[in-house]
């Protein structure tokens, strides 16, 4: 959103295709005063004389405020965000010495865009990927300094130099708390640093994980990205840390260390899924709700950024959601993005009840839907690939799927004038019979007429049907992410014990011994 009374003549129109907007820092001393100065010039980010620069991120805050104060950018004076005008002033300061003022360049979007022209903005936004991995390093700006902050970064830079030592007393015995870190004082100021909203902003997502040389910033004290990800590796290895630090406060930091991770294995870098995005960020803020979309357009692949074209925010976020929901099932021949409308309902009538609405709030899992399968790139879920093995001298990754229809494409027409969406579908099998309710509902159920059911089966399709019921509940995998086989034989037994009783296994049953050796018709699935 665009300050009203930014100066209207501090932009000349971007000319050529990838230029953007840097910004030069040269401050004015006085005694103890700072005056932030500064100077804007244009280049051409494929230019082989284009310069190193720093990208900064950070939030604009809840009602893109701007400050009173204003900064002289060239010969003009324009103020900036309330948000905006403390880093500038740290960066001027430069009490740190990490920066070189007077050869380093900035990025800055509220200042290097002009925001009053929204398709200067759109045009910048289809950039904003390129910007971020071209940078020598993104400076994130949490907030200004406090003694809380000074105490939580001081905290966490501690637990990431004694991850190892952490680590090491976990496989060895078993210790997760190491009692030096009960009830330290540390665990609160690091709460209120993750709660901070710069790790809910869902445009601070790809500045996060295209950065080359990341480095958060609360006042002048900072912390380097290596020790950010030891640290909350710490506190993952610190359990019970919820104790001390709200779940999902942590839970929002240690999912974008999951997914940096997920990014940094090469074979998936240029394959994340704009779908599994959403999901991702389902417990994210954004200020336009059309930037749920746009704002992990440098992230996505190649094929999902074809599928939605260039940013634009010339639609409505109705139009944007359902031309998305199209675009997905007409590129993808899938239906399975509409799964995702049972984890974001909207309750607007206006809108198809197919189409996720992605405003709504979601905490984000590992594998939210059964569609969310590892090997199935168009919508994959985001953890890190483990099911690998060596053929060849090579590393074979496991390519395990479900896909009940196949290669089948599915059958369906979209009504435009109703938003009716018509699928054909397969009669699998009839529903034969309900069981009683188990609140003790005086309703009965439904009696069975299945053969299986009211016929005495041999014993040898007895242990078939039990297989196959282990086989089902489990989905036939053995891990929630759905990577590993299930040891059916054990999962049989598990179940049978499970239905029966500990006392079959015992070989007593009401005191008496129960003959396991021969077939057991007491076994009966109802």
């Amino acid at each position: 959103m665009a300050d009203p009374l930014q100066n209207p003549f501090l932009y000349q129109p971007l000319q050529a295709p990838g230029s953007i907007r840097l910004l030069k820092l040269n401050p004015s001393r006085g005694p103890g005063t700072i005056e932030v100065r500064g100077e804007l010039k244009t280049f051409c980010l494929s230019e082989p004389d284009f310069p190193p620069f720093t990208t900064v991120s950070y939030t604009w805050g809840e009602l893109n405020t701007y400050s009173d104060e204003t900064i002289r950018l060239g010969s003009h004076q324009t103020r900036v965000l309330q948000s905006v005008l403390p880093l500038l002033r740290m960066i001027c300061s430069n009490e740190s010495g990490d920066f070189d003022l007077e050869n380093d360049w900035f990025w800055i979007d509220s200042i290097c865009i002009n925001q009053s022209d929204s398709v200067e903005r759109a045009s910048q936004v289809k950039l904003m990927g390129q910007i971020y991995s071209q940078s020598k390093a993104t400076i994130v700006w949490l907030a200004e300094g406090t003694e809380d902050t000074d105490q939580a970064i001081e905290f966490l830079s501690e637990l990431a130099e004694r991850r190892h030592d952490l680590r090491h007393g976990v496989r060895r015995n078993g210790k997760r708390l190491p009692p030096d870190l009960v009830d330290h004082p540390g665990w609160r100021f690091l709460e209120r640093l993750l709660s901070l909203p710069w790790w809910r902003r869902v445009w601070t997502l790809q500045e996060f994980i295209l950065a080359r040389d990341l480095k958060f910033y609360c006042g002048t004290k900072s912390l380097s990205c290596s020790s950010f990800r030891k640290g909350m590796h710490s506190v993952e290895l610190c359990r019970p840390f919820e104790t001390y630090i709200e779940f999902r406060v942590w839970h929002t930091a240690w999912n974008r260390r999951r997914l940096i991770q997920w990014y940094e294995q090469d074979q998936r870098r240029d394959k994340m899924s704009l779908v599994s995005l959403l999901e991702f960020c389902g417990d994210y803020q954004a200020t336009d709700p059309r930037d749920r979309v746009w704002a992990v357009y440098g992230l996505v692949c190649d094929q999902d950024r074809q599928m939605i074209g260039h940013p634009t925010y010339g639609y409505d976020i109705g139009t944007l959601y359902t031309n998305l929901v199209k675009s997905f099932i007409e590129n993808y021949k899938s239906l399975d993005i509409i799964g995702y409308a049972q984890l974001f309902r909207n309750h607007d009538p206006t809108w198809p009840s197919w189409v996720p609405d992605w405003r709504a709030e979601s905490q984000p899992l590992v594998v939210p839907l059964m569609v969310s399968q590892s090997a199935k790139e168009t919508l994959a879920n985001f953890r890190p690939d483990h099911s690998s093995h060596r053929h060849e001298g090579r590393v074979v990754r496991e390519k395990l799927l479900f896909k009940a229809a196949g290669e089948q494409p599915p059958v369906l027409q979209f009504q435009d004038t109703t938003g009716r969406l018509t699928c054909r579908g397969v009669l699998m099998d009839y529903i034969d019979g309900l069981g009683d309710k188990q609140d003790g509902d005086a309703a009965r159920g439904v009696e069975s007429t299945s053969p299986i059911n009211t016929m005495a089966a041999s014993p040898q399709g007895r242990t078939s049907l039990r297989d196959s019921v282990a086989r089902t509940l489990t989905l036939n995998r053995q891990d929630q992410f759905l990577e590993s086989s299930a040891p059916v034989r054990r999962y049989s037994r598990e179940l049978q014990q499970l239905l029966i009783g500990e006392c079959y296994l015992d070989e007593f049953m009401d005191g008496e011994a129960l003959k396991l050796g021969k077939p057991t018709y007491d076994f009966k699935i109802q």
